[in-house]
C-alpha cells in the first residue's frame, strides 16, 4: 500500500508538471495552523505551507503549486482541522486534503487521475518565520476590523487602534462603524500624514485615500502641540484625498 500509494504520488507530481501552462499563478494562502514543513511518516515526501505557497517534495521532484496552475484552476477549503487543495487539469480534478490531528500530526488523502489515496501521516518538522509570515495584505486585513481597503471595499475603523492605524496606509479607503473614544491615548494625537513647514524640499507625507466617518463620534481628540503647524485628525490630505462624515467630540487643542 505504501509503495502504492508513492506511485500515485509521483504520477500526480509529473502530470502536475507536464500540465503547465503560462497563465498568471493564483494566490495560495494555506490556513496558519498547517504552515511549515512536514514530513511522511513512512515515505521520502516533504511538504511545506507557506503562507502564499506550498511546496511539494518527493525525493528528487520539488514543486510549487503557487508556479504551476493556471488561476482557474485552484480551490481552496480552509477550516481550523482541514484544509483542500483542489485543481482541474485538462477537465480532471485533483486534490490534496489535509486534517488536523494534533498540532504536530495531520493526516492527507490525495486524489490523482480518479485514484485515491490515504491516510498519510505527516509529522511536524520545523516552522520557519518565511513560512509563518504573513503576506503584506495579509498584515493589513489584521490591523483593521475589514475590508480590503479599496475604494469599493474600504478597510474598517471601529476601534481606536484601528484609527491609528490609518496613518500606515495613506492611499487606502476607510469607512468608521462604530464610535471610538480616544481617552487612552494619555500623550497628544499624532496628526494622520505629516506636515511641517520646514519640508521645503516635498517630504511631506499627505493622505490620498478617503475616510467615511458616517457620523460616528470620535470622542476625546487630544492636539496638543501639533496644532501649531497641522493640527487636527488629519495633518495634510493631497488633491485626491477624501475626508466625510468626521463628527469629533470634546476634542482638545492642547
Amino acid at each position: 500500500m505504501i509503495r502504492l500509494r508513492k506511485y500515485i504520488f509521483i504520477i500526480l507530481l509529473c502530470f502536475m508538471i507536464l500540465s503547465q501552462i503560462s497563465y498568471s499563478a493564483k494566490a495560495i494562502s494555506p490556513p496558519s495552523w498547517i504552515r511549515g514543513e512536514w514530513k511522511c511518516q513512512f515515505e521520502l515526501i516533504t511538504i511545506t505551507f507557506r503562507f502564499n505557497d506550498i511546496i511539494i517534495g518527493e525525493e528528487f521532484i520539488t514543486m510549487s503549486l503557487k508556479d504551476s496552475f493556471p488561476s482557474a484552476n485552484i480551490e481552496e477549503k480552509k477550516s481550523e482541522s482541514k484544509y483542500e487543495v483542489s485543481f482541474n487539469v485538462h477537465g480532471v480534478i485533483n486534490s490534496f486534503r489535509f486534517i488536523r490531528v494534533s498540532p504536530e500530526k495531520i493526516n492527507y488523502y490525495t486524489t490523482a487521475m480518479g485514484f485515491t489515496a490515504g491516510p498519510q501521516v505527516l509529522y511536524l518538522q520545523e516552522r520557519k518565520a518565511e513560512e509563518l509570515g504573513e503576506s503584506k495584505e495579509e498584515k493589513k486585513v489584521a490591523k483593521f476590523g475589514g475590508g480590503s481597503g479599496t475604494r469599493m471595499d474600504p478597510y474598517i475603523i471601529k476601534t481606536a487602534q484601528h484609527l491609528d492605524d490609518v496613518r500606515n496606509y495613506l492611499d487606502s479607503h476607510f469607512i468608521q462603524t462604530a464610535d471610538i473614544y480616544l481617552f487612552n491615548y494619555t500623550t497628544a494625537w499624532d496628526p494622520i500624514g505629516e506636515y511641517s513647514i520646514k519640508n521645503y524640499n516635498g517630504d511631506n507625507k499627505a493622505f490620498s485615500g478617503s475616510y467615511n466617518g458616517q457620523n460616528h463620534k470620535i470622542t476625546g481628540l487630544n492636539l496638543g502641540s501639533s496644532a501649531v503647524y497641522s493640527g487636527g485628525l488629519f495633518a495634510l490630505v493631497g488633491e485626491s484625498g477624501e475626508l466625510k462624515n468626521i463628527n469629533l467630540v470634546d476634542s482638545s487643542p492642547w
